[in-house]
Order: structure tokens, then C-alpha cells, then sequence
């Protein structure tokens, strides 16, 4: 009985919370005993998705440091992650895409990586955007790619015809290029914290912090 409530809150709270179509998340939990969120909806709706520092923060060593070392743009990074997973390191799609770059298994194989391990998770996505930006040498044929498939944007010769895909790019491009160089940590007088990329109004807040995003 405690299961399955705690099942049930997972579910209000993603519901609530506005990423991966929340509203048709549901929780389940495999044979180790590990609970993952089930994304089962329909890719057509639009989501209003944003770059929120208090999601990204617990794994930006990791992304910095592979930014670096396959020399990608860190905030063409943060934005695929944000359109892919919301930052959820236990999402898997309804196609079988795990973790927080959601990357096939077969493409997991390839790198030779572990997807359900956060670390090796934005290793390998990371290498494979890489891959696709030197390949196609596009920044939206790469997320196309990185969607659909590489021979998907190979036979149209360029962005598929599929809603999915073009609404990918369309979300990825917009995240990439919003480039905030400030967020702000506030508590209010209930003791709420808060992230926001807008200081708070005078007032409502008992204490506040201003951070630099160090990406």
C-alpha cells in the first residue's frame, strides 16, 4: 500500500510539473526494483519547456567536462537535455530511449556505455552530437538526426517531414538560443526556496542570492 502511493504523488507531482508530457507520465517499476517514468503520450502536444538551473545544476560538472572534451556548445547541450528529458535521469521513452539524453540502447552499444548510469548517459549522447554536428555540419540537421535518425535526414536530404521531429528542432533551437548569464535562488517568508531567471519582487522574499551561470 505504501507503493503504490508513493506511486500515485509521483504521479500528481509530474502532472503538476510540466516536462516529458507530464500529464501522461506514469511510474512503474522494473525487475531490480527500480522506478522509472514511462513517458506514454502523444509527442504532437507542445510543451512549455525551460532551462532550469535547479534541474541542470546536480549534472553540469559532467556536461561541462564532456563539452569539452568533444567540443560541443554546452548550451546546445542544456537544451537538447531540457526538450529530451526535462533533466530526469530515470525517463525512458514509449520507443525504449532511456535517461536524461534519452539514448536508444543500440546507440548506447555503440559507445559502449551504460544509459542508466547519469555519467555515462551524457557521456554518450554528448559523443553522439558530436558525431551528427561533424557529420552533417548543421546544427538542426544534427537534431533532426539526433531524433529521427541519421537516414531519415539523409533521404529527405534534410529536417524530416515529421511533426515530431519538426517541433524537436523548433524546441531544441528556441532553449539554444536563450542564453540567461543569471538566476536567482529566494526563500520566501514560509521558507520556500525558489530558482528563478527573474529577481523576485521586493517583499516577497526573506532571503536572496544571486547566481551566475557558469556554464
Amino acid at each position: 500500500m505504501r507503493g503504490l502511493k508513493v506511486t500515485v504523488l509521483c504521479m500528481i507531482f509530474l502532472s503538476l510539473s510540466g516536462g516529458l508530457w507530464a500529464d501522461t507520465i506514469r511510474v512503474v517499476t522494473d525487475p531490480s526494483g527500480r522506478k522509472i517514468f514511462v513517458n506514454v503520450g502523444s509527442p504532437g502536444k507542445e510543451r512549455n519547456i525551460r532551462l532550469s538551473p535547479k534541474k541542470y545544476q546536480p549534472y553540469l560538472e559532467h556536461i561541462r567536462r564532456f563539452c569539452r572534451q568533444y567540443r560541443v556548445d554546452i548550451n546546445l547541450v542544456l537544451a537538447l537535455i531540457a526538450v529530451e528529458s526535462d533533466f530526469r535521469n530515470h525517463a525512458i521513452s514509449r520507443a525504449g530511449a532511456i535517461g536524461l539524453m534519452q539514448m536508444m540502447p543500440s546507440t548506447a552499444q555503440r559507445y559502449g556505455i551504460n544509459p542508466w548510469i547519469p555519467e555515462e548517459n551524457l557521456k554518450g549522447g554528448i559523443r553522439h552530437l558530436a558525431y551528427l554536428l561533424r557529420r552533417f555540419r548543421d546544427v538542426k540537421l544534427a537534431l533532426a538526426a539526433y531524433n529521427a535518425g541519421e537516414k531519415a535526414v539523409e533521404t529527405y536530404h534534410g529536417i524530416p517531414p515529421f511533426p515530431e521531429t519538426q517541433r524537436y528542432v523548433k524546441m531544441v533551437m528556441k532553449l539554444y538560443h536563450q542564453h540567461p548569464r543569471y538566476a536567482y535562488r529566494w526563500t520566501d517568508h514560509r521558507g520556500v526556496t525558489y530558482f528563478t531567471y527573474e529577481p523576485p519582487a521586493p517583499g516577497t522574499f526573506k532571503t536572496l542570492k544571486r547566481l551566475e551561470l557558469r556554464r
